[in-house]
């Protein structure tokens, strides 16, 4: 305290030697790999399994641009949003395991029916298969028994905890679940493996 006055201490998990080093490595690695990418600018976000967040990196040289790619860079999910479909429909059916058979077939929601990759159709195969193979129809499928007939469930969209991050990053589209929208690198950081249990907002 200062006289009448409080003092306020601000702890941070950040690391400042470890932001040091991830900015070298973005240089190093837009260096070596940038023309080959043919990419000028990265960002990079280090986070603990807390969510806590350690060094995050917007781009290469703050003089020549302000913007933060770590946070305000969107780019879809993609299949990396599957999980959570898998984890919301595994939490609302007691009846559903990793061995339970689903089937891979086409479905249609209103004009919009998505394809797998090869366009084609695999049929039964275990809930665990259909993750690995990354299989369309499948997430779509749960979403619409989660949501009990209307997709996209908000059920999904709070599992992966973005219920509240805006239509940008889980926009309410019936491809949500194929994962149409676009995210940071900071909110989206868990990517496949899902976030770690506990886990804070990193923006």
């Amino acid at each position: 305290k200062f006289g009448n006055e409080r003092v306020l201490i601000v702890k941070t998990p950040l690391d400042t030697g470890l932001q040091r080093h991830t900015e070298e490595t973005l240089e190093n690695m837009l260096r070596q790999h940038g023309r080959q990418y043919k990419a000028g600018q990265g960002a990079i976000v280090v986070m603990d399994v807390d969510g806590a967040v350690r060094t995050i990196v917007g781009g290469r040289d703050y003089g020549q641009s302000q913007f933060n790619r770590a946070t305000g860079g969107l780019r879809q999910p993609g299949s990396s949003f599957k999980p959570f479909v898998y984890a919301a429909a595994l939490t609302t059916n007691p009846k559903l395991r990793p061995n339970s058979i689903v089937v891979d077939r086409p479905i249609c929601l209103g004009n919009w029916c998505p394809q797998n990759y090869g366009r084609s159709f695999s049929g039964s195969m275990p809930l665990v298969s259909a993750l690995a193979r990354s299989i369309n129809s499948i997430p779509v499928i749960m979403s619409v028994e989660i949501g009990k007939g209307n997709a996209p469930g908000d059920g999904v969209r709070g599992s992966a905890g973005i219920a509240g991050s805006g239509p940008a990053c889980a926009p309410r589209s019936r491809s949500v679940h194929c994962g149409r929208g676009g995210c940071s690198r900071a909110r989206w950081l868990p990517g496949p493996s899902g976030p770690p249990a506990g886990a804070r907002s990193a923006d």
